[in-house]
This record gives C-alpha cells, sequence and structure tokens, in this order.
C-alpha cells in the first residue's frame, strides 16, 4: 500500500509543482517519504498495541497517541532530510 500510494503521489507532484517549478526531484521526494510514513504507520500500528498488550497495559487509551505522534514526527523530519538531500538544500 505504501509503495503503490508513494508512487501516484510523487508522480502527481512531480507533474504538478516538480516540472512547472523546474524542480524534478520533488516527485521522489515526496514518494519516498510517504512510503517512509505509511510503512512507519503500519508497522506501530501492530507493534504498539501488542507490545502493549505483552507487558500488561490497556492499549486502547494509549496505542493511538504514541503511534500518531511518532509517526507525525519522524515522517516530518524524513521528508524534510531527503528533500534537503536530493534538492540540494543545505542547512
Amino acid at each position: 500500500m505504501g509503495a503503490a500510494l508513494a508512487l501516484m503521489a510523487g508522480v502527481i507532484a512531480h507533474y504538478w509543482q516538480g516540472v512547472p517549478n523546474d524542480l524534478p526531484m520533488l516527485g521522489v521526494v515526496v514518494g519516498s517519504a510517504l512510503m517512509y510514513s505509511i510503512t512507519t504507520a503500519s508497522v506501530l500500528g501492530f507493534l504498539l498495541p501488542w507490545i502493549m498488550l505483552k507487558i500488561g497495559v490497556d492499549h486502547a487509551p494509549g496505542a493511538d497517541p504514541f503511534i500518531t505522534t511518532i509517526k507525525d514526527f519522524s515522517g516530518l523530519l524524513v521528508y524534510f532530510l531527503i528533500a534537503a538531500w536530493l534538492l540540494g538544500i543545505t542547512m
């Protein structure tokens, strides 16, 4: 699912914003970051509730905030790092 959505979003980003603005790698940046984010969400969506059940903690109220926070922060970090690296932006 991550690969399919990343491919679609990457192609759309490439032709919608990348080509007109002379940023040919924009589609790769968007696609890579989206694939990482979806894969991370899937893995965390399985692992965190499972781990919380194994240690005896109620997983229903606890897992969702952790999954969302970890996925959002890591997804943004990966997006900005890939964008800086592939687009040649110096920090």
